[in-house]
């Protein structure tokens, strides 16, 4: 509906610079959507010039840098080891089948994020799968120091059911 009504996006930098304050998610997404995995050079290129803003902004101790896409997040975090990740969807499978099998032996391969960022149910061959409850959020909090974040939250009650969860951090 805002189509060809004057408006454009905002741009990160101007987000730094009138909320300086403020903390941010910023997803790293492909360009072109081929699939799961898919990325073009461009996309690399987004991660770079990302990483460059939270540093001249001084903003990376109030951003955490998500994607699905693995070549995406690994590239960012050669960028700057420093500013805050999530998992990708290939780091958080085998993390998430740690804990539906109560492995807490299982060990994070370096580098990863310092986020789990999930929604709250999950399909899979049919299977239809609880990810973001308490004994999911306080066994990767207890056994990986991995804290969560869930998305996407559309109605008030499962605001209510994310809210209850003390140990939650992020919605």
């Amino acid at each position: 509906p805002y189509r060809d009504q004057g408006l454009t996006a905002v741009s990160l930098e101007s987000l730094f610079l009138r909320f300086p304050d403020a903390h941010y998610v910023i997803e790293l997404k492909p360009e072109e959507d081929d699939g799961v995995g898919s990325f073009t050079q461009e996309d690399l290129d987004t991660a770079v010039e990302v990483a460059r803003l939270i540093n001249d902004y001084r903003m990376a101790k109030r951003v955490t840098v998500a994607s699905f896409t693995d070549e995406i997040i690994k590239h960012f975090r050669q960028q700057d080891d420093e500013i805050l990740t999530a998992f990708s969807e290939a780091e958080a499978l085998p993390l998430m089948l740690a804990v539906f099998s109560g492995d807490d032996a299982y060990e994070i391969p370096e580098p990863a994020g310092e986020f789990l960022q999930i929604p709250e149910n999950y399909s899979l061959d049919g299977l239809n799968l609880n990810l973001v409850n308490e004994n999911n959020v306080d066994f990767l909090l207890s056994a990986f120091g991995m804290r969560v974040h869930v998305w996407t939250i559309n109605d008030d009650d499962a605001i209510d059911r994310m809210l209850a969860l003390e140990n939650l951090s992020g919605i």
